[in-house]
């Protein structure tokens, strides 16, 4: 299902020193690697793109990983977060999961398995936004079927006011024409929705 490629699965890698980056290459060669040193410059990245997954340090420069990763959340609440990170200590991975990271492995772990971990979070957000999906187009045909009924009334109502504005013009000079040919009011007033209506009918159809 899940088909990762350079050009199309960006994962930004936030706070890691040149080593991590060569390793994160390397273990992630199948995906497009962005690279962010701060926190401050990893939300600008976020300003100008969309991440599948972020790979984040636990200790930036500017801030904590978990200040970021609550950051991240405000923008993009379901997209994995991971930290791959040289603090190990069960203080500092609590906070991380608390923040709405994924998963938290040490940069001593082999490397394969950061890479499987990834994997698996990526097919698991995948599977999620294919069901959200089909909430996206029932919002859209439910937005779009609001939007007809709104112009379909609209059109009604000034078809209506149309109408109404006509038959006000139409009957005052079809009565001066009645009255001039001596008919009576009350037979014009008898007649009248008839005659209008049939009238109106024949127009449309004649110019159908």
């Amino acid at each position: 299902m899940l088909q990762p490629s350079r050009e199309t699965f960006a994962l930004l890698c936030v706070g890691h020193g040149t080593a991590s980056c060569a390793l994160l290459r390397k273990t992630l060669s199948d995906y497009k690697l962005v690279f962010a040193s701060s926190a401050l410059e990893a939300l600008k990245c976020l300003r100008k793109e969309a991440f599948y997954a972020y790979i984040l340090e636990y200790c930036l420069v500017d801030c904590s990983g978990a200040t970021l990763c609550r950051e991240i959340r405000n923008v993009d609440p379901y997209a994995p977060i991971v930290f791959y990170t040289g603090a190990a200590n069960g203080p500092d991975k609590a906070n991380t999961l608390r923040s709405g990271a994924n998963a938290y492995f040490c940069k001593r772990i082999d490397p394969d398995l950061l890479k499987s971990r990834v994997r698996v979070l990526l097919t698991m957000a995948e599977l999620e936004s294919l069901r959200a999906r089909g909430e996206e187009e029932r919002a859209i045909d439910d937005e779009l079927q609001k939007r007809v009924s709104e112009v379909q009334a609209r059109v009604r109502g000034a078809r209506k006011l149309v109408r109404s504005a006509l038959e006000r013009t139409a009957k005052v000079n079809a009565y001066q024409a009645f009255v001039q040919a001596h008919g009576s009011r009350a037979y014009f007033e008898r007649w009248w929705p008839s005659v209008f209506n049939s009238s109106v009918s024949a127009e449309r159809h004649s110019t159908s």
